[in-house]
């Protein structure tokens, strides 16, 4: 009797278990979810809960112990989980660019945060990053994401390896996509803080008495304030875009 009590505990913690290892590795690594305001305690929570909800839906094999001739598999799991999410994280890294570059040209590039998913960023970063989170809960990406990561266990079920060079392939194209979009974001506020430089110059060399670093530095500032309010509907637009892009790449590492 204890033994039978024993295996059904066993078999319901090994069916608890291999779900949990992907949805963990997924929430680390994804946007939104690895925010410091999560803390671990949130997340093991929330990824425990997400799990029950998977378990009974989940296309477990009946052949596939938890053991530790299972480790290939385990860090199967624990991949193909944060792959997904970091192919999210690519618009959350171009906006780190993008307020970068804005953040030189202005004079602010002292003026970081240390951010627990992208590390020392510019101030101007930080904004776009808070400024693209809220868009992206505007278009329910959150439950877009949760949607996403229940139907992996379909798409890709359990103990299936997934076809890495393929993976490889669609993510060497993808991850660039973060240079190409955060020069896009940050470019237009550069020029033209680069061109307010160069005014700036050219007064300076027709008045060379004037002080033009007690002058220059506030124009800059201000004027760099003035560019990024002007920018942010087409910002925004941009961002709408690529957020709906990582969700597509997602779904195509998936098969969807």
């Amino acid at each position: 009797m204890i033994n039978t009590e024993l295996t059904t505990l066993m078999n319901l913690l090994q069916q608890f278990l291999w779900p949990f290892i992907r949805i963990a590795a997924f929430l680390l690594a994804s946007p939104l979810y690895a925010i410091e305001a999560f803390t671990v305690r949130l997340r093991i929570a929330l990824a425990m809960m997400l799990t029950l909800f998977a378990v009974d839906n989940v296309p477990l094999s009946a052949n596939l112990p938890f053991d530790a001739a299972s480790i290939g598999i385990i860090l199967s799991e624990i991949l193909v989980g944060a792959l997904l999410g970091f192919s999210l994280q690519v618009v959350n890294a171009a906006l780190a660019i993008g307020g970068a570059a804005i953040s030189n040209a202005m004079g602010l590039s002292f003026a970081n945060i240390v951010d627990p998913a992208l590390g020392n960023i510019p101030v101007i970063s930080q904004f776009f990053v808070i400024f693209a989170t809220l868009i992206f809960l505007g278009l329910d990406g959150h439950l877009q994401l949760i949607s996403l990561l229940l139907e992996s266990f379909t798409l890709l079920p359990l103990g299936e390896l997934p076809d890495f060079a393929r993976w490889y392939d669609l993510l060497v194209l993808w991850f660039p996509e973060m240079f190409v979009f955060g020069l896009s974001l940050g470019l237009p506020v550069a020029i033209a803080l680069l061109l307010m430089n160069l005014g700036l110059g050219m007064v300076a060399r027709s008045a060379p008495a004037m002080n033009i670093f007690s002058i220059g530095f506030p124009a800059l500032l201000l004027c760099g304030m003035v560019f990024l309010f002007l920018s942010l509907p087409g910002l925004a637009a941009g961002i709408e875009i690529m957020w709906v892009r990582s969700l597509d790449t997602a779904g195509t590492l998936l098969g969807r």
